[in-house]
């Protein structure tokens, strides 16, 4: 036969069909032989290829939360995966961020700044505040009693407090 001959009769096979054996696995399954029976790769691992012999744990900074997965995602920004093999990202700890996605640690923010409500980016710390008069009524007698009470009395409460 002719190598084009040959090409074009290989081309014709499945790409599930090994050319001694059954049909391969897929990709986000493994067998000991490459062929089925497949198992599909446990959450945290990944098989990319027909005919995978084994899974692979996802990198750190990914993640893989089913089974089977063909591919390992990214940990969104604000969140990391410090270790192989993850199944799901933290999210980062209060004053610290993971500004991109696929993070494996989280930076801390320089003193004086706190991360924001997103742990993408660092924002400066607000300071305290002197409470309204209707913040000080609603902590002191709720907030239904706050909404509801005269002006006049309103002053004579909050020069008591």
């Amino acid at each position: 036969m002719r190598l084009a001959t040959i090409v074009a009769l290989l081309l014709l096979i499945p790409a599930t069909t090994a050319l001694a054996g059954g049909p391969l696995c897929a990709p986000g399954y493994y067998s000991p032989n490459g062929e089925e029976p497949c198992y599909p790769c446990e959450v945290g691992e990944y098989s990319d290829t027909f005919g995978a012999l084994s899974c692979q744990p996802c990198e750190a900074g990914k993640f893989a939360n089913t089974t089977g997965s063909e591919q390992c995602q990214d940990c969104p920004a604000g969140t990391y995966a410090p270790t192989l093999g993850s199944a799901e990202c933290t999210v980062c700890p209060d004053g610290s961020i993971a500004p991109s996605p696929g993070s494996q640690v989280c930076e801390p923010c320089p003193p004086g700044t706190t991360s924001d409500e997103s742990h993408t980016e660092c924002v400066t710390t607000p300071t305290p505040r002197e409470p309204s008069t209707w913040g000080m009524l609603k902590s002191r007698y709720g907030k239904a009693a706050a909404n509801h009470v005269a002006p006049e009395i309103l002053a004579r409460v909050v020069t008591s407090l």
